[in-house]
C-alpha cells in the first residue's frame, strides 16, 4: 500500500482525507496496527488511483518503490 501511495503523488493526509478516514487511522493500518475493512480499502484505493488488487499485493507494491 505504501508503494500506491507513493506513486500517487499525494502525502498520505491527502489520501486519508479523500478515503474519508483519519489520519491516524491510515497510519496505524500502514503500521500494521490495525485491519482495514472491504469499505476503507476500496476507498484508499479510488484516492490513490489505483485498483484495491494493487493496494494488497505486497510483489506489486514492492516493484511500486523500485520504480
Amino acid at each position: 500500500m505504501e508503494g500506491a501511495i507513493a506513486l500517487s503523488g499525494k502525502t498520505k493526509k491527502d489520501i486519508a482525507i479523500k478515503a474519508g478516514i483519519h489520519p491516524t487511522t491510515l497510519h496505524r493500518i500502514l503500521a500494521g496496527k490495525r485491519d482495514m475493512s472491504v469499505k476503507t480499502m476500496f476507498a484508499i484505493a479510488d484516492a490513490t488511483n489505483t485498483s484495491p488488487t494493487r493496494l494488497i499485493d505486497r510483489t506489486l507494491c514492492r516493484e511500486c518503490l523500485t520504480k
